[in-house]
């Protein structure tokens, strides 16, 4: 009996797994406002940036950070502060 039990929840397990995979996957597909507008400003600068007699740039570099802090305390099982800050630069 807890062989099934066993496999039924190594079961349950693959099927946790297959559907968070899944999940993930169709998030990165979607297709992200900021990184499309980096894509079209790094094809806009390496078609433009060019000086006559000299090759045009290989390497151009963008740096965009999104950070999120959050903040929790509690005391005895109750949250007693809660805090979130999100900045962002590039």
């Amino acid at each position: 009996m807890k062989k099934i039990a066993c496999k039924l929840s190594l079961k349950s397990f693959f099927i946790v797994v297959f559907a968070t995979m899944n999940i993930i996957l169709s998030i990165a597909q979607t297709e992200n406002p900021v990184i499309s507008a980096i894509k079209k400003e790094v094809d806009r600068n390496l078609d433009e940036l060019k000086l006559k007699g000299l090759p045009s740039p290989f390497f151009i570099s963008f740096a965009i950070i999104d950070q999120c802090q959050m903040l929790v305390k509690a005391s005895f099982g109750a949250v007693t502060q809660s805090d979130e800050n999100r900045t962002g630069w590039g």
